[in-house]
């Protein structure tokens, strides 16, 4: 059976003046197949005699294994709580995970917290990451975090105006960002409609409009409002295009968004790309005309009925 028991070999005993000195305050222990010990010391943080070169540390202990501890007005925190994990046979080898300054700000991984929470990982690697923010779903769940800025009294409610979420839209988490902007005068929190801007799985943009969902994949598109789209080609090197468009997306050629009118103004190999096209309907393939062609030369050459005009700059 196992049993508990309080035995405090020095109660207020005197703590030493020298650095890493301890005091034994309360220990409880419990026996079964090993022995398990929570202790409660005094520990000197830095030399001298003052409160604020020591504090007081609960901290585990089994058999001769030290484990985590909780330590007040702890090293270089005078009015703060050190927070340890581990396992060692060696104390002071208890490394500190967590502090809470007295000031109230949160350290993790560091024991100076530059705002209130200050996540520090001591990784060099360009995907790091230090908070993971977790939705378990398998429908259109998302994970994110708010922003609330009222005053104090104009909402007694949850009520963000603005959020960053990251949406699941296919399997195995694969999803797209949402920016969310709610801008009405009222006391009630964003909702799905207040949605101005996302980032798809592709990496396409969409200001006030989700985007395409059928930009072929070898181009990155960035759409504002339904149907000005600013796109170009993913891979790099020489004879690139970039096309700033109103009603035409590439998919597997030039196809209309909406039954409209589309142009197109294109940059490639330093020569400029006038077209425009008559209205055509959704989805169905444009037929482009050249309206006007700034060379890389400077040679304008633009169609005036039917006929085309040259020009050369100076």
């Amino acid at each position: 059976m196992a049993q508990l028991k309080a035995e405090s070999t020095i109660v207020g005993g005197t703590l030493g003046e020298t650095l890493n000195d301890d005091v034994n305050l309360l220990t409880l222990y419990h026996t079964n197949a090993n022995g398990s010990w929570l202790e409660f010391t005094g520990e000197r943080t830095s030399a001298g005699s003052g409160w604020e070169k020591a504090g007081t540390k609960i901290q585990q202990r089994i058999d001769a294994t030290y484990m985590g501890y909780m330590q007040f007005n702890g090293d270089s925190n005078n009015g703060g709580i050190n927070f340890g994990t581990g396992s060692t046979t060696t104390e002071a080898n208890i490394a500190e995970r967590m502090r809470i300054d007295s000031g109230g700000s949160v350290g993790i991984g560091t024991s100076s917290p530059l705002d209130l929470v200050d996540i520090k990982e001591a990784n060099g690697t360009a995907t790091s990451t230090q908070l993971m923010l977790h939705n378990n779903n398998t429908g259109s769940g998302s994970a994110g975090i708010a922003f609330n800025v009222t005053a104090d009294g104009e909402t007694a409610a949850y009520a963000p105006k603005g959020a960053i979420l990251f949406e699941r839209t296919a399997t195995n988490g694969r999803g797209a960002f949402k920016f969310m902007s709610d801008n009405v005068d009222d006391t009630n929190p964003f909702s799905a409609g207040d949605e101005v801007m996302r980032i798809d799985s592709s990496g396409n943009v969409g200001i006030g409009v989700t985007p395409e969902s059928d930009w072929g994949s070898a181009y990155s598109a960035l759409q504002v409002g339904s149907y000005a789209n600013l796109f170009s080609e993913k891979a790099t090197g020489a004879g690139r295009a970039l096309a700033l468009t109103h009603n035409a997306k590439y998919v597997a050629g030039w196809k209309y968004q909406v039954a409209d009118e589309a142009c197109l103004y294109n940059q490639a190999d330093g020569t400029h790309i006038f077209k425009v096209a008559s209205s055509g309907t959704a989805d169905s393939a444009i037929s482009w005309t050249t309206a006007m062609t700034i060379s890389n030369s400077g040679q304008i050459t633009y169609q005036t009925n039917s006929t085309a005009n040259s020009v050369q700059s100076d």
